[in-house]
């Protein structure tokens, strides 16, 4: 060992010095410093796994997996609205306009307006969108 090294007891001096003697090389103290740890930490590291390298799926069957995924959620999208639209339909005032029906309407007087209308109405519903009525109505004024 060499002179400088003597009193310096830890493990890196040590380290150093027996790989200045063995290798007999000429790289500067710092740098032969910076690639020994280096290679200490990369032996210590080396070993370890992270916790889902074992259980990490391919590409291909990830890819599979996101497809069904998707393929799941418009299915339960899909039912969803299948049951919404269900459940409306079976409301009693969608079920009262559906087509053919006859339908009555009444014009209540509108005693604090200064022009009432009182009347009566009557109306068939063609189809789900289309209505045809008559009304027949009284005005009168206060």
């Amino acid at each position: 060992m060499r002179e400088d090294t003597k009193n310096d007891a830890t493990p890196a001096a040590i380290l150093l010095s027996s790989a200045g003697t063995l290798f007999r090389m000429t790289i500067s103290r710092p740098l032969l410093t910076v690639f020994i740890s280096f290679m200490l930490g990369m032996s210590a590291c080396y070993g370890q796994a992270s916790d889902t390298a074992g259980r990490k799926p391919g590409v291909i069957r990830r890819f599979l997996q996101l497809r069904q995924q998707q393929e799941q959620r418009m299915q339960d999208r899909l039912q969803q609205h299948q049951e919404e639209q269900e459940r409306l339909n079976n409301r009693p005032l969608t079920a009262a306009d559906g087509p053919r029906k006859w339908s009555l309407s009444f014009n209540a007087p509108g005693l604090l307006e200064l022009q009432m209308a009182i009347g009566l109405g009557i109306g068939y519903q063609i189809s789900r969108h289309w209505q045809a009525w008559v009304e027949s109505s009284y005005l009168g004024q206060l």
